[in-house]
């Protein structure tokens, strides 16, 4: 009979195996696809009608037997692998050693060289209500940063022009009022953090990013002040030979407003099209810290002056370490970050 030969050969088969692998394959090879059970199975009905209980029992019980004594084969297999006595002597196994993200250290360095010049890091909620984000900061009601498609609001309900409406924030600038809510001038402050705004993810943009903004308030504070202190962070970032230039803009929490330009890291000034041929890359908006934004603060302008900045951290990281494209920071790509341990 078949099934009888089938079962003799499985059990001269199974004296063979030494190995999980053998069993899987033995497996494969009787109770498989294509396996020599499978296909009596298949073909039960072919045979004739009185042969065809019979041999349906008798091969389903030869089935369930291989299971068993296959399933019996594995664990017990197991069980010898977990009492195989450990040779403490043996050669451990060494692990790659974990390192910083370029993101982080890039935000350590920047730290340290404002830190150098007496500024301090301090901190605010990334969930923060309007006044804090947008009024405050002199931000008109009717500005198109407080629409909801460049804001991520979380508070349904309210009109976005509200001043207590809950937001992620969408630049570190919302510390400033805050911390000097609780200080008296002079201060000189940093504050790195993650931000949030609505833009489209492309090589140069995303939804989520970091930014690091600066505060100095104190008496006589003049924007040479300003000027001098980034241009002290760009020579220490990217090396003396570089060039910065400030060119006048409009913010609606400074006054004077600036942008500042640095000389192309990567052509030298030459011009190419990262820069757009012009030489100089734009990287930081700053000026002087409007009037009103004192008053919010409780600062007497009339006393106090002071002067603003703020930088997206992931741009200047891209032009530091020579990265085209600002998603490859968020991938968790080892074969990226492996790049800066």
């Amino acid at each position: 009979m078949e099934i009888e030969v089938i079962k003799k050969q499985f059990k001269k088969d199974l004296e063979k195996a030494e190995s999980k692998k053998d069993l899987e394959n033995l497996r494969v090879g009787y109770l498989g696809r294509k396996g020599k059970l499978t296909d009596v199975l298949k073909n039960i009905s072919k045979l004739p009608v009185e042969k065809r209980k019979a041999t349906g029992q008798s091969a389903n019980a030869l089935k369930l037997e291989i299971e068993k004594v296959l399933n019996q084969e594995i664990n017990e297999l197991a069980s010898k692998s977990r009492k195989k006595p450990i040779d403490i002597s043996e050669p451990g196994v060494k692990y790659p050693d974990g390192h910083m993200h370029p993101l982080t250290q890039f935000i350590r360095k920047s730290i340290d060289i404002f830190q150098s010049v007496g500024f301090q890091v301090a901190e605010a909620p990334e969930v923060d209500i309007a006044y804090y984000n947008f009024d405050s900061l002199n931000v008109p009601k009717d500005h198109p940063a407080r629409d909801s498609f460049d804001t991520f609001y979380i508070e349904d309900g309210r009109d976005i022009s509200d001043d207590k409406k809950l937001l992620l924030r969408t630049h570190t600038t919302n510390a400033d009022v805050r911390f000097m809510e609780k200080r008296k001038p002079p201060v000189r402050i940093i504050i790195p953090g993650k931000c949030y705004r609505h833009d489209t993810i492309d090589a140069s943009h995303e939804a989520t990013f970091y930014q690091m903004d600066g505060l100095c308030i104190g008496e006589g504070i003049r924007v040479t002040d300003l000027l001098g202190t980034l241009r002290y962070f760009a020579k220490s970032i990217f090396g003396s030979d570089v060039d910065t230039r400030a060119r006048p803009h409009f913010y609606p929490f400074t006054e004077p407003s600036i942008d500042l330009d640095i000389s192309c890291v990567l052509c030298k000034g030459k011009g190419c099209p990262v820069c757009k041929h012009s030489g100089w890359l734009e990287v930081m908006p700053c000026g002087m810290i409007h009037p009103k934004v004192l008053k919010n603060m409780g600062v007497d302008p009339t006393k106090y002056s002071g002067y603003a900045f703020g930088f997206g951290i992931e741009r200047l990281m891209m032009l530091y370490y020579g990265i085209n494209d600002i998603r490859l920071g968020y991938t968790s790509d080892l074969r990226f970050l492996e790049q800066f341990s």
